[in-house]
């Protein structure tokens, strides 16, 4: 398609990831515009550049996304009014911070609150945690639009230091953008002695120490 280059494939997390950012792109494209039902079944070009942006894959540089083309997205997803009315006051709030910045009444970095996401599966968790992140992107709070999927399974290693290695790196791989971590509440499922603890024991400090050059 043109979109990239062979060599650009290396920069993507997996093809699957890939593929289903494409196939997100064209639902919010069909309930925008509209088609027939062939089209549910059909990727077009558009869908896979779109997905390659949101990546950081090929010709990013190219394209400069509005706070306003993010939320004309989230507002195209059927139902979930609260949590889009949730999301603008996330937004309201990031906006009013740089006016304050930009008037000099405060001189200090804008402040990114960590979040927490709930809702049983298939409510756009993740779909919403990307959306934010190329939101915070677009508004110049977060350098990168890169969002790192982990869950329990990803962090929490079978033995002594392998989490805490495990945590770390995923932690800097996210640097400049969002860490999103799925059932982030199963990290303590095991106990005073699971491993899940020496993930949380990573985290919490990271998230104060780094507070503003990433969000979870």
């Amino acid at each position: 398609s043109g979109a990239f280059e062979a060599k650009d494939w290396g920069n993507a997390r997996s093809v699957r990831t890939l593929v289903g950012l494409a196939v997100q792109q064209r639902n919010l494209r069909i309930d925008v515009d509209g088609t027939d039902d062939d089209a549910l079944s059909t990727l077009e070009e558009v869908d896979l550049r779109s997905a390659c942006d949101i990546e950081g894959i090929g010709r990013t540089s190219q394209r400069s996304e509005t706070a306003a083309d993010i939320l004309a997205e989230l507002d195209a997803q059927i139902g979930q009014d609260e949590l889009k009315k949730q999301v603008r006051t996330l937004v309201a709030q990031a906006e009013l911070a740089l006016a304050r910045r930009d008037a000099g009444i405060d001189d200090g970095p804008v402040p990114l609150d960590h979040l927490v996401f709930a809702g049983p599966p298939g409510t756009g968790k993740t779909t919403i945690a990307r959306l934010l992140g190329r939101l915070y992107h677009a508004l110049g709070l977060l350098p990168s639009t890169t969002i790192v999927e982990v869950d329990r399974s990803v962090l929490v290693g079978s033995h002594i230091g392998e989490t805490e290695k495990r945590t770390r790196a995923k932690i800097d791989e996210a640097m400049g953008g969002i860490l999103f971590i799925d059932e982030a509440y199963a990290l303590a499922r095991g106990g005073t002695n699971d491993f899940g603890r020496e993930a949380i024991d990573n985290l919490v400090p990271r998230l104060e120490n780094d507070r503003g050059k990433f969000l979870t």
